[in-house]
């Protein structure tokens, strides 16, 4: 894949996960994030994600037995305490800016 300019791909990026929704459906897509848990309590296959009123805090939760299980668990940010946007970006910039000076990279961001 040909390597294009990194601010305009970071600025296009930021645009597409400017809303929590849609940076959890990124992720999803990109294998970071289940797409689907089964419930710890009942074992069913939960796939509809809720967001906590006013936070954000994304969850899978059972409609049967309404367990809640966070879509951060058993994944790459488990344990971090980083947003999801800022874990894209921050992502992006790392993966984009490898190999490159610091001139360039001051340059690219």
């Amino acid at each position: 894949m040909p390597r294009a300019r990194s601010s305009n791909n970071l600025v296009s990026l930021y645009y597409k996960v400017k809303k929590l929704e849609s940076a959890v459906a990124f992720l999803q897509e990109h294998g970071v994030l289940h797409k689907s848990v089964k419930c710890t309590k009942c074992l069913r296959e939960v796939a509809d994600i809720d967001q906590e009123t006013g936070t954000g805090y994304f969850f899978f939760q059972c409609r049967s037995c309404k367990t809640k299980v966070s879509v951060r668990d058993n994944t790459l940010l488990s344990q971090v305490n980083i947003g999801i946007r800022t874990f894209i970006l921050l992502a992006y910039l790392f993966i984009m800016l490898q190999g490159l000076s610091i001139a360039q990279k001051v340059h690219e961001v």
